[in-house]
């Protein structure tokens, strides 16, 4: 009996994996998801430091990191200050930038994408690690 030749070209990167496990594969992200799926966020514009701030600030939106080959790491709400002013804050690169490696201590940056809700209202704010 001869056996079917596994060919991954055939399969989504992400088809055969439970949402739970499933990692960033490129940025920017086309989706995103949780530990139960994809979930209805469509993403907007990109972000400068001050409008992530007023964001933050108002207590309505959730930070999430997107690093290629990790989960989505979506920070709890009482850390998102502290994640964003540790180690986000002066590694954001506005919409209006190009960033360079070079220019960042251990040669990694972020940017800020706004994901909204069906009402259009920001839900999320993605930060994509470039490195």
């Amino acid at each position: 009996m001869a056996h079917a030749r596994w060919r991954p070209e055939r399969l989504r990167h992400d088809a055969c994996v439970p949402a739970a496990q499933r990692s960033v594969t490129s940025l920017p992200l086309t989706e995103v998801w949780d530990t139960t799926g994809a979930l209805p966020l469509t993403s907007g514009e990109q972000l400068d430091r001050s409008t992530v701030e007023a964001l933050l600030r108002s207590g309505t939106v959730r930070l999430v990191l997107a690093d290629v080959g990790k989960p989505l790491e979506w920070v709890a709400q009482a850390k998102a200050r502290s994640v964003w002013r540790s180690e986000v804050s002066e590694r954001l690169v506005g919409p209006d930038r190009k960033g360079f490696l070079d220019d960042f201590s251990d040669a990694y940056f972020y940017r800020a994408h706004a994901w909204v809700d069906e009402a259009g209202e920001v839900s999320a704010v993605v930060l994509e690690r470039h490195h």
